[in-house]
């Protein structure tokens, strides 16, 4: 029923949908220009380290995955279990992936049930650019935004378009998207729908009993579907945006290759997820902006294993569902060089599930008030621009303390240079998983609790070069943990506190007097360290996180052929608490090639995508005992008219 009654709410609003735009009357001052000419859609971020991803850079190379496009960005590493049905999630700055916010379109997206939220679900046909901020958020976002939030914006163009992508790899992976935007009276609509199918049995190499054998990754596959409609409408003062997308996968949940076996060979994942979210903004004028977003999202997981144990015997069957709803106002006055910004709403959460603690029943549930207030002032000192913001956010809960979100962030401007600083104090919540599940929850659990700092300096070099160098440092106490507490059983438990700090550099450019469209290269220097005094991996660096991240792109345009060149080397990471020698993971380097052809005949264009991933036939492993595909190739053709 509730699912019933957001629908209905979601399309109720095309009622007030129906006069004819005067578009010198539409007011969008609630994007803001950041470095690079783009524009960031909260300003309260804008004294984060940001990194924004456009179209252009998702359309540039045969991506398949949002997860490939988010690893060009500086501080991110995606963890993967390799193959397009293997999870992947972001760890950001070095935390985990639970502490970072992935949203859509301003909504956490972050799982109530595991705290995070797994990437192979977003279809790249309706992402328009991706907003990646670096630096503690939780004055907006609230919880899970320790290192940060990843914001990804939803496309609508102006113009009536129709584009169809069709992708095939070496692998036998298959990819359909198809975009339709068109404009009705004053509507602008986009329908999307992406199919993806791979049966995931890549080969590898595998080293058994001292000999090495090529072998095929099994139970690997994946089915997805994405169906998504997004429109909106302007009408002098008034805005009107609606999203909903529905994603129905199936996926083998494959195990790690150990000696002589691989593990999960029966395993299967399938899920139905709905995300639907409807957004009111009246701006009476440039001064004042009242807004209004209603969000909700459903997620149905089943998961079976025969080959698993489980409390009845042999065999695993679990279902699990979980119900968030998201209301939140906002209110924007500006007077002379001032800023107030106040949010107000409340997240309501539900998961039922057949292996939660029987303390807890078959369903448990949060209901999350909150209020955000948000200060910025700009002061002109001869040819320096000042800008500072003060934020708080408050939450509260009904299972749990309060919790206190300020931060305060100063930003100044001189020609084409910043500096800008950040300091917060973030939080993270216990997710349902470590509170409750079934001989792994602690329900006493404390939730996170973060000191964020961010220096971050940068400018534009003739107009040509985009320069950008972090540095920051975390403090993180009570993090929360898996520990052994038997041979075969783990539980979730607090430790005392972990430190992140590093470095990150960041420069793109273009020459196209020498053909040289686009160039990018990220350096992210990081450690992880727990600080936990009296602990036995007291100093001692987090296990997977690596301390070195280099990537880097270019791309030639010689008008009739692009040509471009991509690579990533990812530093040696520890697979267990000690640190010791004989559980590293080596460093990889990878290297691909692309070649754009495109085309153009009156209105119809056409591009012919060749790529070549992993050219160097590297194999890797991201996740221990994971091994990730080697060399592959991908055709695409892209169709737009």
């Amino acid at each position: 029923m509730n699912r019933v009654l957001i629908l209905l709410m979601f399309f109720a609003s095309f009622k007030l949908l129906g006069e004819e735009t005067d578009t010198s009357r539409v007011f969008r001052f609630n994007q803001i220009n950041i470095e690079g000419k783009k524009s960031l859609s909260q300003k309260e971020l804008e004294f984060s380290a940001i990194n924004i991803l456009t179209r252009s850079d998702i359309e540039r190379s045969n991506y398949f995955q949002i997860s490939e496009v988010l690893s060009k960005s500086p501080g991110i590493f995606i963890k993967n279990y390799g193959g397009l049905g293997g999870l992947k999630t972001v760890t950001l700055r070095g935390t985990n992936s639970m502490q970072t916010v992935i949203a859509f379109d301003g909504i956490p997206l972050n799982s109530i049930q595991n705290g995070s939220f797994n990437l192979t679900g977003i279809p790249l046909s309706i992402i328009d650019k991706v907003e990646v901020t670096r630096g503690g958020a939780s004055s907006s976002f609230g919880s899970n935004s320790i290192a940060g939030a990843i914001n990804f914006v939803p496309k609508i163009v102006d113009n009536n378009e129709f584009e169809l992508c069709v992708k095939y790899t070496s692998f036998a992976e298959t990819q359909l998207m198809s975009s339709y935007n068109f404009k009705t009276s004053s509507i602008k609509n986009s329908i999307n729908i992406d199919w993806t199918n791979s049966s995931g049995d890549y080969p590898f190499e595998f080293l058994q009993f001292g000999e090495k054998k090529t072998v095929r990754r099994t139970n690997n596959s994946y089915k997805n579907l994405t169906f998504s409609y997004s429109n909106e409408y302007l009408n002098h003062n008034n805005n009107f945006r609606n999203t909903i997308i529905y994603e129905n996968s199936k996926r083998g949940v494959p195990g790690a290759v150990l000696q002589g076996r691989i593990e999960s060979t029966k395993a299967n994942l399938s899920e139905q997820k709905i995300f639907a979210k409807s957004s009111y903004d009246y701006v009476h004028s440039e001064q004042f902006l009242i807004g209004l977003d209603v969000a909700y999202r459903y997620s149905y997981m089943h998961f079976t294993d025969p080959e698993l144990p489980s409390i009845n015997g042999i065999g695993t069957d679990n279902i699990f569902e979980t119900n968030d709803i998201i209301v939140q106002s906002k209110v924007v006055c500006s007077f002379d060089n001032n800023e107030i910004f106040l949010r107000t709403g409340a997240n309501y959460s539900l998961l039922e599930g057949d292996m939660l603690d029987p303390k807890a029943g078959n369903k448990v549930h949060r209901t999350n008030p909150f209020v955000t207030a948000s200060y910025s002032n700009i002061l002109y000192l001869y040819e320096l621009k000042l800008t500072s913001n003060i934020s708080s956010r408050a939450d509260f809960f009904d299972d749990g303390r309060p919790a206190l979100s300020p931060s305060i962030g100063i930003k100044i401007d001189y020609n084409d240079f910043y500096l800008k600083i950040l300091n917060s104090y973030n939080y993270r919540k216990p997710s349902f998983n470590e509170m409750y599940y079934l001989n792994y929850g602690t329900k006493d659990l404390r939730p996170e609790k973060s000191l964020n700092y961010t220096l971050t300096i940068g400018g534009n070099f003739l107009e040509r070069v985009q320069v950008d160098f972090s540095t920051f440092l975390i403090e993180t106490r009570d993090q929360i943990i898996a520990i052994p507490k038997s041979p075969v059983s783990w539980s979730a438990a607090n430790i005392d506190k972990v430190e992140h700090k590093g470095m990150e550099l960041s420069i793109f450019g273009n020459y196209t007097e020498i053909f040289l469209e686009k160039i990018g290269f990220n350096w992210t220097l990081q450690s992880s360290i727990n600080k936990t005094k009296g602990s036995l991996f007291y100093n001692k660096q987090l296990i997977l996180t690596p301390q070195e991240i280099l990537n880097g792109y270019l791309l030639m345009n010689f008008e009739y052929i692009k040509f471009s060149v991509d690579f990533d080397y990812t530093s040696f990471r520890y697979t267990d608490q000690e640190n010791n020698n004989n559980s590293i993971l080596p460093n990889y380097f990878l290297l691909d090639f692309g070649l754009i052809i495109p085309v153009k005949i009156k209105n119809t264009e056409l591009n012919v995508n060749m790529d070549c991933k992993n050219a160097l036939d590297k194999q890797y492993e991201i996740i221990p005992n994971y091994p990730m595909p080697k060399r592959q190739f991908i055709i695409g053709i892209n169709i737009k008219y």
